[in-house]
């Protein structure tokens, strides 16, 4: 037998590597991360919070300092004489205009002119009231309204000046009694923050006088809010 061919090794197949993903051009921008759930809603609870604290405040502060503070109701007020009040009726006479231009002189004369109001009220049995006073801030009503009777106790002698209670506070009223032209009469004052006024009171007594004076304040003065 002849020789036989020589059979060369076969080289045996490498396994192709897979082929990895081309990197991402340079200029392509990353995509940002998305921030996490829990700082987001911890944040918003946080502002939810403080905007209902601050809507309370608003809502509920300003009426509890309103009433709890007397002078944020009791200016800035203006006063507005009623046609008539209780039993009297206001008057538009010769002699009412006289007093009042009288009571006028004083109020000038206490350094309370601006914004003053006056009135004489009067019933058919005889019963008057001649009102005097001003608007404005008082900052010490207290002493303004002894400070008031002080003046008017030289003129009208008055005695057995007491405080009486009007039921509000920041609220002073004094009454006591005297004569004025030879007639009896009872002289009222009454200060808060935002007035200042006196009433002369006839026929009356005293615990009747004051009553009558801090409803007559109620109806005349007239709070701006």
């Amino acid at each position: 037998m002849g020789p036989q061919p020589l059979i060369k090794p076969r080289t045996p197949v490498q396994p192709r590597r897979p082929m990895s993903p081309p990197n991402p051009a340079p200029w392509t921008a990353r995509p940002t991360p998305k921030p996490k759930r829990r700082g987001f809603i911890r944040r918003t609870l946080r502002r939810l919070t403080i905007f209902t604290v601050v809507m309370m405040v608003l809502c509920c502060g300003a009426p509890l300092a309103y009433w709890q503070i007397p002078a944020a109701r009791q200016f800035p007020v203006s006063a507005v004489l009623p046609d008539s009040f209780s039993d009297l009726v206001l008057r538009e006479t010769e002699s009412a205009k006289r007093a009042v231009e009288r009571l006028a002189e004083q109020l000038q004369d206490s350094g309370s002119s601006a914004n003053a109001f006056a009135g004489v009220y009067a019933d058919g049995d005889g019963k008057r009231v001649t009102l005097f006073g001003a608007t404005g801030f008082r900052l010490t009503p207290g002493a303004d309204v002894t400070a008031q009777l002080d003046r008017l106790s030289g003129e009208l002698n008055l005695t057995d000046v007491s405080d009486y209670d009007t039921g509000e506070f920041g609220v002073h009223e004094q009454c006591g009694t005297g004569r004025l032209d030879g007639t009896a009469v009872v002289a009222c004052s009454w200060a808060d923050h935002g007035s200042l006024a006196t009433a002369l009171l006839t026929r009356r007594s005293l615990d009747e006088s004051a009553a009558l004076v801090a409803q007559l304040r109620d109806e005349v003065l007239v709070p701006a809010f």
